[in-house]
């Protein structure tokens, strides 16, 4: 007969033969395991008006193609004693879909269970069955309401709830997530998988090493299906499988892959046997995103020692690895304003080779996991505090005459205890003092925040807004709107309404003919218009009959 698939033959039967994620495997069992509690818990905090649950009536697994996700959520089912219907992209997935699928789901038996209930003795129950979603992040407009329907269906499921996801950042899924067992899968390493895949060579009486099945498990990028496919398909050229064997063969067997720079960030340390040109080719996956992946991970990396080296020498052997790892870092950032200032993107491979390639030659040893990079946070800070000073400067600039460096080094320093002592000392009662200094300088209360914000404390700790009363902070947001948010307003529609007289009379090309007299001038006559005047009183028109009427 035809040979099965290996993929196939050796499908995980039991918990115990998936590879990798054991402990987001473990969670999902005691979850399965402990449903009927679980339900109990969710309906109870459901019934007091809890909007967060402690506990999930659904688990979301989330992870990158080949994983295993549909495998655990499979395997974990059947030893739990679950039934499963799944639903793929395949399926129709609508509401009306869904609704329909539920409805059914919730009152029916299995067939074994009804093939089983005409015989003696047999006591019928109602079937424990479960629902998979698969690929929940595939839902497209033609599945249109599948999503919400979907987090409906879970507040009111009476069975476990298991959604697969390969992009966990899509909008859908973060929605999804809140009311979900968040189980996030990762990629399994090659030694992982290459001790997997020589039980099932053994079986087949393939003889390979560890050292050749991690090789192929490296060229897969982990997926396991192909590589029981390319295993079989070798197998009948020979008993033994060697790593070139396994060069040679894999030139028309590579997988492209979709990676990314968090993919191979980790590469650059621990693949001590990488040759410079795959290291590079590493590099420019994301020529920008990974120099700063390698800067924010190379000082987490646990070294490997020379053989031998004393551990009284080690610790100066680390310190000496870290000083050429960031002596090198530094020279990239060199090279990297050249790149970007001059457009020489010749330099580009010199780049990679600075800032990935030579680091992680310095730091080669085991890293765990690779953490965004800080700096990205912390230049988002600095170009929002640099946009805040520039307005609270170009507000300032009508009445002194620094630039907006000036401003951050002397008047921010200078204004922050004066605009803090009445509200601190006095309470509410000092809000008109602190007003009356925002005047002067024309500070808007976004103003005032930036000034609070802007603050190196000393060692002792300056006073700062966390030391004014909380009603003391509300009453000067409330009075500021009500005294100049209205003012602001009606010079903002003054001034559109200059400009749009001023396009009509002059015409759309002769903005430049308008003096800075008159305009001068129109702002001061728009401003004085500001002023409430006291009406005059005027005379009523007499009314027949009733004589002279009196002047209100």
């Amino acid at each position: 007969g035809v040979e099965p698939l290996w993929a196939e033959k050796y499908r995980p039967a039991h918990v115990t033969h998936l590879v990798g994620n054991g402990d987001h495997i473990k969670r999902l069992m005691h979850w399965l395991t402990n449903w009927d509690s679980v339900s109990r818990a969710y309906d109870a905090e459901s019934k007091n008006g809890k909007s967060q649950h402690a506990q999930f009536k659904a688990a979301l697994l989330s992870g990158p193609p080949g994983v295993g996700k549909t495998s655990a959520a499979r395997v974990a089912l059947t030893d739990c004693g679950f039934d499963v219907v799944e639903l793929n992209a395949s399926d129709t997935r609508s509401e009306k879909a869904l609704a329909a699928c539920a409805t059914d789901m919730l009152g029916n038996t299995s067939i074994a269970d009804f093939a089983l209930s005409g015989h003696p003795g047999h006591v019928g129950k109602q079937c424990k069955m479960a629902l998979v979603m698969d690929e929940v992040d595939g839902m497209s407009a033609g599945d249109r309401g599948g999503v919400q329907l979907l987090i409906k269906l879970i507040h009111k499921s009476k069975m476990p709830v298991i959604c697969i996801c390969n992009d966990r950042q899509s909008p859908k899924i973060k929605s999804l997530a809140n009311h979900c067992l968040d189980l996030r899968f990762r990629r399994p390493g090659p030694k992982e998988v290459a001790i997997a895949l020589r039980r099932v060579a053994k079986a087949e009486g393939y003889d390979a090493d560890a050292p050749t099945l991690e090789k192929v498990a490296e060229a897969c990028n982990a997926d396991i299906r192909q590589m029981l496919n390319l295993l079989q398909m070798w197998r009948p050229r020979g008993a033994n499988l060697s790593q070139a064997d396994v060069t040679s063969n894999m030139v028309a067997a590579f997988k492209d892959v979709d990676v990314g720079p968090f993919d191979v960030a980790h590469k650059f340390f621990n693949h001590a046997n990488a040759s410079v040109e795959s290291r590079l080719r590493h590099y420019f996956v994301d020529s920008s995103m990974t120099p700063l992946l390698v800067q924010e991970s190379y000082l987490s990396v646990h070294l490997n020692m020379p053989p031998g080296m004393p551990p009284a020498r080690q610790q100066m052997h680390t310190l000496q690895r870290m000083a050429a790892a960031a002596e090198s870092i530094a020279e990239a950032d060199t090279v990297g304003v050249r790149i970007t200032r001059d457009q020489a993107w010749s330099l580009a491979p010199l780049h990679g080779a600075l800032a990935c390639v030579r680091p992680g030659f310095h730091m080669a040893g085991n890293i765990g996991k690779v953490n965004f990079p800080a700096w990205l946070g912390r230049n988002s800070s600095a170009n929002k505090r640099m946009r805040l000073l520039h307005e609270c400067a170009a507000h300032m600039h009508a009445h002194i005459s620094g630039s907006g460096e000036e401003v951050r080094q002397a008047y921010i320093p200078a204004l922050r205890g004066p605009l803090l002592a009445p509200l601190r000392t006095h309470g509410v009662a000092g809000i008109d003092e602190t007003l009356g200094l925002m005047d002067a300088y024309s500070l808007s209360k976004d103003d005032f925040d930036t000034i609070m914000e802007m603050q190196l404390l000393p060692a002792g700790g300056a006073p700062d807004i966390t030391h004014v009363p909380t009603n003391a902070k509300s009453a000067l947001t409330r009075k500021y709107n009500k005294t100049h948010l209205a003012v602001q307003k009606l010079k903002g529609a003054a001034a559109a309404a200059r400009n749009e007289k001023r396009f009509d009379e002059d015409g759309a090309g002769d903005d430049d003919a308008v003096g800075d007299d008159d305009e001068h001038d129109d702002d001061d006559d728009d401003d004085d218009k500001l002023v409430k005047q006291k009406a005059k009183p005027v005379a009523a028109e007499p009314r027949k009959g009733k004589g002279k009427a009196k002047a209100k």
